[in-house]
């Protein structure tokens, strides 16, 4: 893990659906920006929707290739620290890709 980062959840992703949800939650404290981490598998990721706890969202403009074992750039959240309650994301295998972890980290 980088230094100043906390991981917020992770997802193992089997394939057969195209979309998952990684709840985070109040006690995890609150955040300025997410990165995304995909390990075992190859992934395409379509859309990134982060849900706070105030009930508003934000999705960046977002279509992510991953290799196995690579991280998303720094996605920065708009305005002051915030607690995020959830993040929803919707993906697609990529050719001789199989079972992915999605791992979502949090900065502080």
């Amino acid at each position: 893990a980088a230094t100043g980062w906390e991981k917020l959840g992770e997802r193992m992703l089997d394939g057969k659906v195209d979309r998952d949800v990684i709840p985070v939650g109040r006690a995890e404290g609150r955040f300025s920006a997410i990165q995304i981490k995909v390990e075992q598998s190859a992934l395409e990721m379509f859309d990134v929707v982060v849900t706070f706890a105030d009930g508003s969202s934000f999705s960046p403009p977002t279509r992510l290739v991953f290799k196995n074992g690579e991280t998303s750039r720094v996605l920065d959240l708009p305005g002051d620290k915030r607690v995020i309650k959830k993040v929803d994301f919707k993906y697609g295998n990529l050719a001789g890709g199989g079972r992915a972890q999605v791992e979502l980290w949090g900065k502080p």
